[in-house]
């Protein structure tokens, strides 16, 4: 009996499977028989070897060996005086080893002497979605971006091509696009610092001389925080491209620049919009005070962080030439970061007016028209709140909320009928040539309206009064005057004639009597 071990694919690349087996669910790669040798006749058998569905590795021959060994042979002796049988042995010559061996190749069809393929590999980069028409990647905006690759081979049939992918820190694969039309397997797996590489095959056996692929690779951006550009290095290579000429196009590398996009709103408003103010009943009250509450909301809309945002409030303080407050600080309060300002003393004590009487009447009678109050950018007559916010988050929103107070009196020194102080609220961040502002408002202007109640104080109604009642009497002296010089008061009357008169009356009575009878 002969005995044989037959072992597939020895030879094969280290770390690779068997590419053929010995059954056809490919689970054993070794086959154990053995074989019974009759004398002076020949024995052979004959095993079928079955081919992985999955194999890439054409290029490589397939080694096949086959170690022998003689069995036990027993022969029973005829008498005891014969001697001991001749047990077979195998012939075989020095140095060597009871191994067959045998060497199969794939069929090659080559086009160039040393059938070498030249991979030629491009690319470009695409924005997908909102971002399609921009240039740069909006960072916390851009969520995936697209490379699009094509391959060529402009040589003989490449043999187990390969595509590596190197990923930026913050760049993640999704997928393939139309996976399964496409001949490619990618597997992820991550280097050093936080980088990733995708290391992808391409065709089934080889990629055919004279061909061109396309390859959609989506990856995932929404994990960037930082505006820095972004690197992704891709490489393809194949076993028999051997033209050293040919591997300058074997790489490509694509650098997308990246942006942050910010978007920051201001809005205000002034409780209450508008409110009257003029003399007071009791003229020793001079402290009438009226509170006001401002509220500024800034918000960053996003997509991407703001970085040291500040917020500037400013109040008009004075009726320029006059250097006199109209408005003092009570409180401010901000849900984010910190306010400096400075806080105006209580003038109410000193404050007193320096008109005469004829002043109060010629400011009653000239009080007309309004006036606007407004502030320039870093203007002194103005109060300025400062805020610092520091870097704001996408969506996020920052409230400021300013109680100040303003003394009637202190508006009444300016004649006019109605007053319109307007409040600017102004929102800055940093400058960078990595920050692009869309769509902002970084301002708003907030609408208060004081309006006169055009009432006289006591004592301009009494001079009203009294010089009205003197402007009565002289004119009714002076018309008293004019009749007086036109003769008015020295006319001449007729005298009537008394007895012809009642002659006259008593006829007109008799007369009626005389009718009714």
């Amino acid at each position: 009996v002969l005995h044989y071990n037959i072992s597939s694919d020895v030879k094969r690349k280290k770390g690779t499977p068997v590419r053929f087996y010995f059954t056809s669910n490919g689970t054993t790669e070794v086959y154990s028989g053995k074989i019974d040798l009759q004398p002076k006749s020949e024995s052979c058998r004959t095993h079928q070897a079955f081919m992985r569905k999955d194999i890439r590795d054409i290029l490589t021959p397939i080694h096949m060996e086959s170690r022998y060994y003689l069995g036990k042979h027993i022969v029973y002796k005829r008498n005891a005086d014969e001697f001991k049988p001749l047990q077979p042995i195998l012939q075989k010559k020095d140095g060597e080893e009871n191994i067959l061996k045998n060497v199969v190749s794939f069929a090659r069809y080559c086009a160039l002497a040393n059938c070498s393929a030249d991979l030629q590999i491009s690319g470009k980069v695409y924005f997908p979605g909102s971002s399609e028409n921009k240039t740069y990647l909006v960072v916390g905006g851009t969520k995936t971006v697209m490379i699009n690759i094509s391959l060529y081979n402009a040589g003989d049939d490449a043999y187990q091509s390969t595509l590596h992918m190197r990923l930026s820190k913050g760049i993640y694969f999704i997928k393939v696009l139309d996976l399964l039309e496409k001949q490619i397997n990618c597997a992820v797996n991550d280097e050093e610092n936080q980088l990733t590489r995708l290391d992808c095959n391409i065709g089934h056996l080889y990629v055919d001389s004279l061909s061109r692929q396309e390859f959609s690779f989506l990856l995932d951006t929404s994990s960037l925080s930082t505006a820095e550009d972004l690197i992704i290095n891709t490489t393809v290579s194949c076993q028999n491209e051997v033209d050293e000429a040919s591997l300058w196009n074997n790489d490509a590398n694509f650098t997308i620049p990246t942006r942050y996009e910010a978007n920051v709103n201001v809005a205000g408003y002034v409780s209450p919009i508008s409110f009257v103010y003029g003399p007071p009943e009791d003229e020793h009250q001079l402290c009438i005070r009226e509170t006001l509450d401002y509220t500024f909301n800034v918000i960053n809309a996003g997509p991407s962080l703001v970085f040291n945002t500040t917020f500037r409030i400013m109040i008009p303080n004075r009726f320029a030439p006059r250097d006199f407050k109209l408005f003092n600080i009570l409180d401010v309060k901000t849900n984010v970061g910190k306010c400096r300002y400075n806080s105006e003393t209580d003038v109410c004590d000193a404050l007193s007016s320096n008109k005469t009487i004829f002043g109060d009447l010629v400011s009653f009678f000239s009080r007309s028209g309004a006036r606007n109050l407004y502030c320039f950018e870093d203007d002194d007559t103005c109060l300025h709140i400062d805020c610092t916010f520091g870097d704001m988050e996408s969506d996020s929103e920052a409230t400021v909320e300013v109680k100040v107070e303003t003394i009637h009196a202190l508006l009444e020194l300016e004649e006019v009928s109605s007053l319109q102080v307007i409040t600017t609220g102004k929102v800055r961040s940093e400058e960078s040539p990595k920050i692009i502002y869309v769509s902002q408002k970084d301002y708003t202007h907030v609408l208060l309206e004081a309006v006169h109640n055009q009432k006289p104080r006591r004592h301009v109604i009494y001079t009203i009064i009294g010089i009205s009642l003197l402007l009565g009497l002289l004119l009714f002296s002076l018309m008293t005057f004019i009749l007086w010089k036109v003769g008015f008061f020295k006319r001449k009357y007729k005298s009537l004639d008394s007895d012809a008169s009642r002659k006259e009356s008593w006829s007109f009575l008799t007369q009626e009597e005389k009718d009714e009878k």
